[in-house]
């Protein structure tokens, strides 16, 4: 048995006819294998635009605590110097 198995191994038709085999179904995998992947790209992309929107929000409203805060101080400074006159 294991005798037949090594003349098996040493047959060089067999063994260019598994390479082959082997080279196909390889192909066949690359060639396939995007079609049965799920598509990512819509998913990144949403996760993008949510992240893009979270980050505009936090901004926007650091801009407007910071205008506030402006505004408190001009309104501090006016009154002050209305005072003194």
């Amino acid at each position: 048995m294991v005798e037949l198995l090594i003349e098996k191994f040493h047959d060089v038709r067999l063994m260019v006819s598994l390479l082959a085999a082997v080279a196909t179904a390889a192909t066949i995998y690359t060639l396939a294998y995007p079609f049965f992947v799920g598509e990512t790209l819509a998913k990144r992309m949403r996760a993008v635009a949510s992240e893009r929107e979270r980050l505009r929000l936090r901004e926007r409203a650091a801009r407007q605590q910071q205008s506030a805060e402006q505004d408190a101080s001009e309104e501090s400074g006016d009154a002050g110097g209305r005072d003194r006159s």
